[in-house]
Formats: structure tokens, C-alpha cells, sequence
């Protein structure tokens, strides 16, 4: 064989090999991270509450705990004799601090009725509804909480756990749910990593790249209630039957180039 042949094949291959090497980068979480250095923890951002959310909404008074009982009653009624004593009449079992902000931002709260708690932070409804209570007369000092039971998130796109899913906790990362969802799989890019999230009456997307440590300052990186992560993929994955198409078009393709070096090197012999 020739030098010239020789070389050109050995160019050949290194230029496949080339080809099929990717930077490990490409493939690696937060890969600029430095082991020994630290990077400052960047507090959650306060979420606000928006419709269809779930909170539990605790009320009590520590010096007469009977006082907070009308603003616990949701279904059913009480009763208070002349001795203080209090009976009650529950017609639903369920949750009693469990309350559904409903599509307006709206929740039905006993004694107080109906009011919004759209946008307002956790901190901003405990106040708020301290306030109301206090201005009934029914309590002086009352003690309020409230809280998310948990919340609902969506992982659509190229992961395997697609799907709705919930998690009974009030902070949740993203990096959580991709965990949840059985990590990420080779065609998933990771540089274009979407979170659609509903806030202030709106609808907003934030793209993210987890392949970095700026991550960790995304506004996404913290979930909140209702967000929608939709992980882009490199390349649509085919199905069997273009699969099988793709293979047999290759194996033609292969049979044309064999059958073509056979006829040109017969031609070649014949003209020698």
C-alpha cells in the first residue's frame, strides 16, 4: 500500500475520532466548580401565594385555646352553654386547616369569610389575618401560621419521570426534582433547562444552565408551586419504525458502496 493511502486513512480515522469526542463539560453538573473554594449560599426568595395553591392556616390563642375555635370550624357549627363549655358539630372530616386558594385568589376562612391572599407572601398572610382576627374582638393576641402543604410541579421533555408531581415540602430545588425524575439522560441539554412559572398574573419562562455554578443564583433553582420544567432535548427521539428505516437505508448504502469498489476494481484489473 502507499504512503500516500496510508496516510490518508490514518487522517480519516483521527477525524472520526474527532468527531465523535465531546468536551466533558457538555455532560457535567456545575463543572466550574473549584474543591476548596466557597461560593456564598444565596437565601430563597420569598414565594408569594397564587391560585390552586394549598395552605394550612393555624389559628390559636395561647391564654383561652376555646377562643380560637370558631376560626377552626369549616364544616359544621359549635355551640357554647352558659358554663363556657363548647360543643361541636363537624358535617366534614377532612382537613380543617387545609385551605384551596381557588382560580380569583380567593379563600373562604371561617368568622372572617371570604378574602384574597393572591401574591402575598406567607409572612404577609399571617399578618394579615392576625389583623382581621384581632378586629373581630373575639381575640386579643392571637397566634397565626401559615404555610404551604407542600405543592404541585410539572417535569415535561427529555427526562424519564415525566409528569405531575407533588412533594410535601415548602422548599424544593430544582436539582430535587430532575433527582425525582431519574436524572437526565444523554440527549437532555443541559444548557437549556426551562421553568415556566406563575406569578403576579402572568406567565414567565427562565432558561437555566446547570452545567455552571451561576445556577445556584437562578431564580429557578428554588421550585415554586405550579412551576412547569421542561427540559430541552438535543435531538427528537425516533421511533421504531424510523429506526428500522434508518438501518435498512444504511445497509443499502453500504451494499451500493461494496458493490461499487467491486465494479471499479474489476475495471481497473481488466484495463492492467
Amino acid at each position: 500500500m502507499k504512503k500516500s493511502n496510508i496516510f490518508s486513512i490514518a487522517a480519516l480515522v483521527v477525524l472520526v475520532m474527532l468527531s465523535s469526542c465531546r468536551s466533558d463539560e457538555a455532560f457535567v453538573y456545575m463543572h466550574d466548580m473549584v474543591p476548596g473554594e466557597e461560593y456564598p449560599i444565596k437565601l430563597q426568595p420569598e414565594a408569594t401565594i397564587q391560585p390552586n395553591d394549598k395552605l394550612i392556616i393555624l389559628v390559636e390563642c395561647p391564654s383561652k385555646p376555646e377562643l380560637a375555635i370558631p376560626f377552626k370550624i369549616r364544616q359544621g357549627s359549635y355551640q357554647i352553654n352558659d358554663q363556657g363549655n363548647i360543643t361541636i358539630h363537624r358535617t366534614n372530616a377532612g382537613e380543617e386547616n387545609c385551605y384551596i386558594v381557588d382560580e380569583k385568589g380567593y379563600i373562604d376562612f371561617p368568622v372572617l369569610g371570604r378574602f384574597s391572599v393572591e401574591d402575598m407572601t406567607l409572612e404577609e398572610a399571617k399578618e394579615f389575618l392576625a389583623e382581621a382576627i384581632t378586629e373581630t374582638g373575639l381575640i386579643r393576641n392571637p397566634f397565626v401560621e401559615v404555610k404551604f402543604q407542600g405543592f404541585k410541579y410539572t417535569v415535561i421533555g427529555a427526562i424519564g419521570g415525566k409528569g405531575v408531581k407533588t412533594t410535601d415540602t415548602d422548599k424544593f430545588t430544582l436539582l430535587e426534582a430532575i433527582a425525582n425524575g431519574g436524572d437526565l439522560p444523554n440527549n437532555a441539554r443541559l444548557d437549556r433547562i426551562c421553568v415556566i412559572r406563575e406569578e403576579n398574573g402572568a406567565r414567565q419562562i427562565y432558561y437555566t444552565d446547570i452545567r455552571t455554578k451561576d445556577f445556584f443564583d437562578s431564580p429557578v433553582y428554588y421550585l415554586r408551586p405550579n412551576d412547569i420544567i421542561y427540559v430541552e432535548p438535543k435531538f427528537r427521539q425516533k421511533s421504531f419504525s424510523e429506526k428500522a428505516l434508518q438501518y435498512v437505508n444504511l445497509g443499502l448504502s453500504g451494499l451500493s458502496t461494496i458493490t461499487s469498489i467491486i465494479y471499479w476494481t474489476t475495471i481497473v484489473k481488466n484495463l492492467r
